[in-house]
């Protein structure tokens, strides 16, 4: 198995597990100091993104994930997977269209991962999700 397949295999495992509603699963995945950090954006004005919450460390993104996927079922779907290796590190880009469950909605946003080896495997470093949304004016 090669490092890219690897990679993608993290970034489809990280969706599964939230399909499957596996927060320890999906923070397993990310190093011990990794981080996973919730932006929102109007695509029309890239400047202006804001922060909606940051995790530092597996335990936060463990607690983060268990509570941002307590009272809904999000069923992602990646697309457009760009992943660049540099030796010991990587970075990757996807899309994630995420149907809502059981109430429905959309959310659609872009993930920016950088990866580590940690005890010889790939894991997250950082997760930046950053959801779309239109700016009220």
């Amino acid at each position: 198995m090669t490092d890219r397949d690897t990679i993608t295999g993290l970034v489809h495992g990280y969706a599964l597990a939230i399909r499957r509603g596996d927060p320890a699963a999906a923070a397993a995945l990310f190093a011990g100091e990794g981080s996973f950090e919730t932006r929102e954006v109007d695509p029309r004005f890239p400047a202006a993104s804001r922060r909606l919450s940051l995790s530092e460390g597996r335990e936060a993104v463990a607690r983060y994930v268990t509570s941002a996927t307590a009272a809904v079922r999000m069923l992602p779907m990646i697309h457009n997977l760009m992943i660049e290796i540099a030796g010991e590190e990587a970075r990757a880009s996807s899309l994630m269209v995420g149907r809502l469950w059981p109430q429905g909605g959309e959310v659609i946003g872009e993930y920016a991962d950088r990866f580590c080896r940690e005890g010889g495997q790939w894991r997250f470093a950082a997760r930046v999700y950053t959801i779309f949304r239109e700016r009220e004016e």
